[in-house]
């Protein structure tokens, strides 16, 4: 008889709790869902009991390929008997936690603006200009994204300990921004529930508080806030600087029952969309849309290498111009007319082949002995400043 539970079946065994500086994920919600198999004398498993209804949420489609993973040790296990041995293997296992230990130094934290401002500009140095670098910053994102994919399934799968699991603005908050961002969130409003409040004044619908944690803050934050368009402003200026609602005025939301943000205090730099990977993918799909001044320095690059090399042969430049009017009147239907500087038809033709310097040799022989000539004036003046003596 074998029986398979869910991955979530039973709880958490907190009876031998200790403070540890860490926590693990709490994935248990006492699932009941099973699968019963008897195994009969000839090896054939026959399903006898099952219960297939689940107490959570499934991990979506996107996500499922971070269900399953490999440890290192078990990769290297695996390498041991494949190879013959670990003489065959050519690493030993510590050889190998350093070296992905390595190549995690190496990769973005998500958190740190110098560092992705030094990697983008090693790879644009790499790279052969701004359309191979807006390629290879893509690549970056997406795996930064991935990255975020991955601490995203980790919230999917593990319980939710919340203090005020139940507050409006809070799980408003959680729909709307991004996961670090709403972090920040909950730590200030959390920090405003112990907040003392006290009204000095003002009339339906404004109201003015005084906002401060007793036997914490040195000085107390006003906060003017209107009822009707619950428009907030605090003195701490916390929103100003992080474009987060302060603590202050997460008290004052609070005490007024205010269920959602007011859609002028959710910048969109901090909300999902903005941080989605989908908007990566996207690009990516439109690898050959660039902004205008990468089209422009790209376009410009490719018709001066066409230029130079029809230049020599007359053919070619005819069949370049009658090209170039043609690509002329296609963009004017497209976008009107399109006005060149005047004086085009006046302006004369250099033919650059005559601007040869005569008898180059001695042109070079005879600025070899201006600067010769040079050279000894400035020793002689250099010379007289010193009073006479020799350099």
């Amino acid at each position: 008889m074998r029986r398979y539970l869910c991955s979530k079946a039973d709880l958490k065994d907190d009876s031998k709790k200790r403070t540890r500086c860490y926590d693990k994920i709490d994935m248990r919600t006492d699932c009941k869902a099973f699968l019963q198999f008897q195994i009969g004398k000839d090896g054939v498993w026959t399903c006898v009991r099952h219960e297939m209804v689940h107490n959570h949420e499934m991990v979506p489609l996107e996500k499922r390929h971070l269900l399953s993973g490999v440890q290192v040790a078990d990769a290297i296990r695996v390498m041991r008997k494949e190879a013959g041995g670990s003489p065959m293997v050519g690493f030993t296992q510590r050889d190998a936690y350093n070296a992905l230990a390595a190549e995690k130094q190496k990769q973005l934290d998500g958190c740190d603006c110098k560092q992705l401002i030094r990697i983008s500009a090693q790879r644009l140095k790499a790279t052969n200009g701004l359309c191979d670098f807006s390629n290879v910053f893509v690549d970056v994102v997406s795996e930064w994204r991935s990255r975020g994919n991955g601490e995203d399934f980790n919230c999917l799968r593990g319980n939710r300990h919340l203090a005020f699991a139940n507050v409006s603005i809070v799980l408003h908050a959680r729909e709307v921004y991004a996961r670090e961002v709403y972090k920040i969130f909950e730590e200030e409003f959390v920090k405003g529930t112990a907040c003392d409040q006290e009204n000095v004044g003002g009339s339906f619908p404004k109201f003015i508080y005084y906002i401060w944690r007793s036997k914490v803050d040195l000085i107390k934050h006003q906060v003017c806030f209107d009822k009707e368009s619950h428009q907030i402003r605090c003195t701490c200026k916390y929103f100003s600087e992080m474009g987060i609602l302060c603590s202050h005025s997460l008290r004052v939301y609070h005490l007024h029952c205010v269920g959602r943000i007011t859609e002028r205090y959710i910048l969109k730099r901090w909300c999902k969309s903005a941080f989605s990977s989908q908007s990566v993918e996207e690009l990516r799909d439109k690898s050959k849309v660039f902004q205008s001044s990468m089209c422009r320095a790209q376009t410009l690059r490719f018709l001066v290498h066409f230029v130079t090399t029809c230049q020599d042969i007359p053919l070619c430049r005819d069949e370049f111009e009658h090209g170039l009017k043609l690509l002329k009147e296609k963009v004017e239907s497209i976008r009107g007319p399109i006005e060149f500087s005047k004086g085009g038809e006046d302006q004369v033709v250099i033919d650059m082949s005559e601007l040869s310097i005569k008898d180059p040799p001695l042109a070079i022989k005879n600025m070899r002995e201006i600067l010769g000539q040079t050279v000894l004036l400035r020793r002689h003046v250099i010379r007289q400043k010193l009073g006479g003596k020799k350099l």
